[in-house]
């Protein structure tokens, strides 16, 4: 299977927000590009790749950086649905329970 990239799928999912006038939407979308980005130090990561693990290191990173925990369960929000747009698309396995600590994050 050939791998697709989170960030990659983000920067389509947030242009196809745009090109629907979805401007806020996309704004939301795209600030948790940044954010992931910078925990991830600018290296792009496929989606297989993502853990449940990785997923706390990311919450913990935000929460040192002072992010409230609205700001946290919005980006989870946000990476659940990327993640379940690739999984629509073949793109990626599912994997049953990765967000599951995250189950406020509905998507």
């Amino acid at each position: 299977m050939e791998k697709y990239f989170l960030f990659q799928g983000m920067r389509s999912v947030i242009q196809e927000l745009r090109d629907n006038g979805q401007w806020g939407t996309a704004h939301v979308y795209n600030s948790s590009c940044n954010a992931f980005a910078l925990f991830r130090n600018g290296e792009d990561i496929a989606f297989e790749e993502i853990t449940p693990a990785l997923l706390k290191q990311f919450e913990i990173f935000l929460r040192q950086k002072q992010c409230s925990w609205n700001t946290v369960a919005t980006y989870m929000k946000v990476l659940k649905a990327v993640y379940n747009r690739a999984v629509d698309k073949g793109q990626t396995p599912y994997v049953h329970n990765l967000f599951k600590m995250y189950a406020y994050a509905r998507a």
